[in-house]
């Protein structure tokens, strides 16, 4: 099953997340992709991310067609509070709603309770 969230994330002090990504145009699909999460950052301690999620959108901007460094950039210059768009294959995130899309390419929304 396939998973798509939204994540928030504030930066520290340094204005730094403590998430680290690989891929973008170039590199395999081009997808951007969760490659490590830094212990006691945001990104680690906010607890909604995992590795090889997969990065679509940050503050409503696709990341689709950009270069590693364009999606890095992008996420550099972000206001104090960044808005991920994430898909994930197989566990479900750990936020209130999660939307869901079926093999039919309909969307489902469902609560889940398990904070």
């Amino acid at each position: 099953m396939v998973y798509t969230f939204r994540v928030e994330l504030e930066k520290d002090e340094a204005g730094g997340l403590g998430l680290g990504i690989r891929g973008g145009r170039g590199e395999g699909d081009g997808s951007f992709v969760v490659s490590h999460l830094l212990a006691g950052k945001p990104a680690s301690a906010q607890g909604s991310l995992k590795l090889d999620d997969v990065i679509i959108s940050v503050n409503g901007f696709p990341l689709a067609g950009l270069t590693l460094e364009e999606g890095c950039a992008l996420i550099t210059a972000s206001p104090p509070v960044v808005r991920f768009e994430i898909q994930r294959n197989g566990d479900p995130p750990t936020i209130e709603l999660i939307k869901i899309r079926t093999s039919s390419s309909r969307d489902i929304v469902l609560p889940i309770n398990d904070r």
